[in-house]
């Protein structure tokens, strides 16, 4: 048995490197390593005891065992593939209740991933009888074990019972435990996640400490308190769109070359529509990026309770209406984050959806919304058409071939692979921009957009082969944190977009559109009072950066709070980020930028340890 023990050990001792290398911490990894050693216990001693009541003979009961414990073997190692695949697809922990939703989605997960069903579950059964042969070999020598007819007499009583307290008392009590324990939680023991379904932090998915999120939350409840709402509000209905993992570098309306958004540059044409020229959300994933978009706060100042647009609308008169593609319900608590709207539905939700990330039935709700009755509303619509995971439509499919930045044969890229994913990437936006024009048509016809604002812009951006990496909830590059600004209606005629902007500039140039006084704990600015960027901060995980605009050449640092290491980019003279300049960067301006990072708490979230204050 000391050669299956070998096997689970190097099999932990894999994962949990890997673990560490996706940015679990230290006491997430620790506190795995101790669950899978009391698992192992357990399998070790009913292994034990089955072994002793067969007299260690029979081939039946040692495949029974060698069933047993090939399949939890097995079901450790697709847990922990799951957990490694949500890491690299998201970037965070996955849930029992996402897995569940998303293997109603395997039709189109397979087309994304560029493997069938029946060949993965081929494959699967192929190694999981792997494992059961394996675990019968390892088994020979603890079932070909002597055991005399007294020895297994006179044991017979006291292995029962430990079978007895193993399987009834000891491991329910330990799972009952386990489940309920605030030490896993506080943690986030990503087998816990799994089963409780909660994200890493309470109110944030990038790294902050539980202090700072009460000081987050104290600003956000005395700003709720003190808001003196304005006197003369101007009413106008509010659509704003968000597109999933959406570049503005692959739109034509920001100058692409193939004509992948006919419908938003005809609009530009037209006068109608005004794009900013350089815009970044703050991070590479949804969770923060959306929320930015509507707290007008930057991701790392979240809180568990944020005082946001949603909310602030409410107070004037707004009927707040959620249509969104994907399953924000499921995904950390995303849905409560966004605030209080009357009408809310979104991709796990939606009636007549063929999949949870079906722009179809997204654009169909739209069409289906009544004529406007006079009372102002505020719409959100987020689409995942541009996503790898999004429902792609024939109809979309200009340049192929194309694969998905999460198909599995996406290794080393080359020329022609690179082609091959941008293809299926810039058919996605096409796809969106298609949707967009729908939309438009609808609300028009119904009377939403006389005299409307619609603001157009995307979560975050997507690795598209740059740099070796597809997809994004990783690092705070280019590729991931750029995004496009764009809005129609003449309110928007005046806004300055030559200048850099952030998603948390939104909501309070919005108000200011509205004559609405934005709460003062907000950190974007409204556009039309002239305010200059010189700083954005920007996390993703272990990642934290600023983005110095002060000068002729916009300079962006990072530090890698994981491995200790930085870098310097100059974004005028190399926007693909190729070459580190941080030697050539003078030690005063490092330590500014540092200190820059330190003030926001970004490179140190604990160092308010005693106050709610500091």
């Amino acid at each position: 048995m000391h050669r299956g023990l070998v096997l689970w050990s190097v099999e932990l001792i894999a994962f949990t490197v890997a673990f560490w290398s996706w940015r679990l911490s230290v006491g997430q990894v620790v506190t795995h390593v101790v669950l899978m050693l009391l698992f192992w216990t357990a399998i070790v001693s009913l292994l034990h005891l089955l072994s002793v009541w067969t007299k260690g003979a029979g081939y039946v009961s040692r495949l029974g065992a060698a069933i047993g414990a090939g399949t939890a073997f097995f079901s450790v190692c697709v847990a922990h593939l799951t957990v490694l695949g949500a890491l690299s697809s998201w970037g965070q922990l996955p849930t029992i209740e996402m897995v569940a939703a998303y293997l109603h989605e395997l039709k189109f997960v397979e087309s994304a991933l560029g493997v069938g069903r029946d060949s993965f579950a081929f494959v699967l059964c192929g190694i999981w009888c792997a494992c059961v042969a394996l675990h019968f070999a390892l088994l020979a020598p603890l079932w070909r074990r002597p055991v005399t007819e007294s020895a297994a007499r006179s044991s017979s009583q006291r292995q029962a019972g430990l079978a007895v307290l193993l399987l009834v008392v000891a491991l329910p009590s330990f799972a009952a435990w386990y489940v309920s324990n605030p030490w896993f939680e506080s943690f986030a023991e990503p087998f816990w996640v799994a089963i409780n379904g909660s994200p890493w932090r309470a109110s944030q998915t990038t790294l902050t400490s539980e202090l700072r999120i009460q000081q987050l939350q104290k600003l956000d409840d005395a700003a709720r308190t003190s808001y003196v709402p304005s006197l003369a509000p101007v009413r106008k209905n509010v659509v704003l769109i968000t597109v999933d993992a959406l570049r503005p570098d692959h739109m034509s309306a920001y100058g692409y070359a193939r004509k992948t958004t006919p419908f938003l540059d005809r609009l530009v044409r037209e006068g109608r529509a005004h794009a900013a020229k350089e815009a970044r959300g703050p991070c590479a994933e949804s969770f923060c990026g959306l929320l930015s978009l509507l707290t007008g706060k930057s991701g790392h100042k979240l809180a568990q309770r944020d005082f946001g647009l949603v909310e602030l609308l409410g107070r004037y008169g707004y009927y707040r209406r959620a249509i969104l593609g994907g399953d924000h319900s499921r995904f950390y608590g995303l849905r409560e984050r966004y605030g209080p709207f009357d009408s809310y539905t979104d991709g796990g939700l939606m009636a007549g959806a063929q999949s949870v990330n079906d722009d179809e039935a997204v654009v169909a709700q739209v069409e289906a919304l009544p004529s406007f009755q006079g009372k102002p509303e505020f719409l959100f619509v987020h689409l995942m058409s541009v996503h790898g995971l999004g429902r792609k439509f024939p109809e979309f499919q200009k340049w192929t071939p194309a694969k998905s930045v999460y198909n599995l044969r996406v290794k080393n890229p080359d020329t022609v692979l690179l082609q091959e994913v941008a293809n299926a990437y810039d058919n996605g936006v096409l796809q969106a921009d298609a949707m967009i024009g729908r939309m438009m048509a609808a609300l028009s016809a119904k009377g939403y957009l006389d005299n409307a604002i619609v603001f157009v812009t995307g979560d975050h951006g997507d690795f598209l082969g740059e740099h070796n990496q597809f997809s994004h909830s990783k690092t705070l590059l280019e590729p991931v944190i750029r995004v496009p600004w764009i809005w129609i209606g003449d309110a928007a005629r005046a806004l300055p977009l030559d200048r850099p902007v952030v998603h948390a500039d939104f909501a309070p140039t919005l108000l200011n559109m509205l004559n609405i006084a934005a709460p003062n704990h907000w950190d974007g600015r409204a556009l039309q009072g002239g305010a200059v960027l010189n700083r954005s901060f920007h996390q993703q995980g272990e990642w934290v950066g600023v983005i110095d605009y002060s000068r002729a050449h916009t300079l962006k640092y990072l530090i890698d709070q994981k491995k200790h290491v930085s870098a310097v980019y100059d974004l005028t003279a190399d926007p693909a980020e190729r070459e580190d300049i941080a030697s050539s960067i003078d030690q005063g301006r490092l330590d500014a930028w540092r200190r820059a990072l330190e003030a926001e708490q970004l490179l140190s979230p604990y160092a308010c340890r005693d106050s709610l204050n500091c």
